[in-house]
């Protein structure tokens, strides 16, 4: 958290340096420094969430995120509109959501630690700096996949910003409307992953196959069917 608290910190000034509109570049800072509780809370509810996946308990997030996503409706309503607080409102809209998200998440799991996850749940030893070695050789590349996937986005969003800020503003229009296509996908391909990996790890190679080629097709379906949904409305 220290550099993304440094980088938001400083954010209007590299953006600026940059070369997007200085007002743009502040009220970018105030956004994303009020977000910070929420990044961090962001961060440990996918830990879990990736640890439930692996537990095949994907429901408790699936619930909790519901749940917190219907009152992200409500708390934008207070503090965006009723309260007119504008980007800071709808910074402290997300920093309620995300951090609901880890809260709720946390204490079911808690509360499920005697019976589905007593055995699951361990003190950090000095096992955990086993293998390192081989844990960065496949991580490190692994994470530099999504990385680059997603810078992608942030330096076109930063051309857009060169050109203009209402040619921005229809840039972040198209990248919530990209983002919505992708995003029931990517939360399929997560779930395949998490079933491949156990598969493999239980030496079940046909399954692990058979669960990787049928995200393939349902993802190529499911993707389609959005698309051409979006163009008839």
């Amino acid at each position: 958290m220290i550099p993304i608290i440094i980088i938001f910190s400083l954010s209007d000034k590299i953006l600026v340096g940059l070369g997007q509109d200085p007002q743009v570049s502040h009220i970018s800072r105030v956004y994303v420094t009020i977000l910070i509780p929420g990044v961090w809370a962001l961060g440990q509810f996918d830990a879990t969430k990736r640890f439930l996946s692996a537990q095949y308990s994907t429901q408790i997030p699936v619930w909790v995120q519901l749940f917190t996503t219907i009152l992200h409706f409500f708390w934008c309503w207070l503090f965006i509109w009723n309260w007119d607080m504008k980007e800071k409102g709808a910074a402290f809209a997300t920093n309620i959501t995300w951090i609901l998200n880890m809260l709720l998440t946390d204490i079911i799991v808690r509360y499920k630690m005697d019976s589905d996850f007593k055995n699951m749940i361990k003190f950090y030893d000095m096992s955990v700096f086993r293998e390192t070695k081989v844990y960065l050789k496949i991580g490190i590349p692994n994470m530099l996949m999504l990385c680059c996937e997603w810078w992608i986005f942030e330096i076109l969003t930063i051309f857009s910003g060169l050109l203009g800020v209402t040619q921005l503003a229809a840039e972040v229009v198209i990248v919530n409307i990209i983002t919505f296509i992708f995003m029931i996908p990517l939360g399929i391909s997560y779930a395949a992953s998490a079933l491949t990996g156990n598969y493999l790890g239980e030496g079940k190679i046909d399954l692990a196959k058979k669960f990787a080629q049928m995200t393939v097709i349902f993802d190529i379906i499911v993707t389609s069917l959005i698309v051409l949904l979006l163009g008839i409305f």
